[in-house]
């Protein structure tokens, strides 16, 4: 009796563990379709302080659009998915970061 007792409970244990896996995968899942880009430049003399100026310009900016277009849950670069950085210069010689991801909930 005490084996049949703890195998229901093993099993209603695992099925309600189940459950809520299912409903926090779910939840981590919800993205916007649509890769957002955005850009951020910066000059100066010495090229790491330009290279990391650029990119906060650039993950700054994306945060602005998507805070102003979906609303602050989505905002947070560091939850997007497919997220990249991608450093060039503009024809002035200035570092441009372009940051690539589609906002998620965190």
């Amino acid at each position: 009796m005490k084996t049949r007792t703890n195998i229901i409970i093993s099993l209603s244990t695992l099925a309600l563990s189940a459950t809520l896996l299912s409903g926090n995968a779910a939840a981590s899942d919800d993205c916007k379709m649509i890769e957002i880009n955005a850009s951020g430049e910066s000059a100066g003399a010495v090229a790491r302080f330009r290279k990391k100026r650029a990119e906060r310009r650039a993950k700054n900016s994306w945060e602005n659009y998507v805070i102003e277009h979906y609303g602050k849950k989505y905002a947070d670069i560091d939850d997007a998915k497919s997220y990249k950085v991608v450093f060039s210069l503009n024809a002035k010689g200035n570092t441009v970061a372009t940051v690539y991801g589609q906002p998620c909930v965190g």
